[in-house]
């Protein structure tokens, strides 16, 4: 006999997404905004909001899911309050974008560059290059890549390479050049600087 799964604790993403699916609603923010200031029974936000009590309920059953309010017992009377701490937590992940960024995995997306990458590319030749500036910059960084730092290469050597690429190998300098990925030096020479 399979043992039954142990459930997981949810992420930090997951509970952050909950919260605010949890606020996302009218009558949950509305709660919050009146949960913030004192405990009330349902019946009391049932006749503040003007709502019936099953529904205050439901949206109660939200909010406590998600770490928001908590339940005391006051003998026959059930009292919600605001929990400070789910609200610190809220409070703290976005307090800077550093801790936003921290809620997510960016390989579960892939690279951006290289689906930039992916969408100009028949192999290694460059069949697009597109005209946006973050896209374009992705691609000019790539043929940058083509070229060795620290090493001098003549015109003639980047013209060559180049042209494995891309057919229009003089404009594909210019803006290597433009983009500041490669230098032209004195003797007319080029270097690859880093980016």
């Amino acid at each position: 006999m399979a043992k039954p799964a142990v459930p997981q604790a949810p992420s930090e993403f997951e509970s952050v997404l909950a919260m605010l699916k949890a606020v996302g609603h009218e009558s949950r923010l509305r709660l919050v905004a009146i949960l913030s200031s004192r405990q009330c029974s349902v019946e009391e936000l049932a006749t503040m909001l003007g709502l019936r009590t099953p529904t205050i309920s439901h949206h109660l059953a939200v909010l406590r899911e998600a770490g928001l309010v908590t339940l005391k017992r006051d003998r026959n009377t059930h009292l919600y309050r605001l929990d400070d701490v789910g609200l610190t937590q809220l409070r703290k992940t976005f307090r800077s974008s550093g801790q936003l960024a921290g809620l997510v995995d960016e390989s579960e997306f892939g690279n951006w560059d290289e689906q930039v990458l992916q969408s100009c590319l028949s192999g290694r030749k460059l069949q697009v290059i597109p005209s946006s500036g973050r896209k374009r910059l992705v691609v000019l960084r790539w043929l940058a890549s083509r070229f060795e730092l620290g090493q001098r290469h003549s015109e003639r050597r980047v013209r060559e390479v180049l042209t494995r690429h891309h057919g229009d190998a003089e404009n594909l300098t210019r803006e290597l050049v433009a983009a500041r990925l490669l230098q032209r030096t004195r003797d007319g020479h080029y270097l690859r600087v880093e980016a």
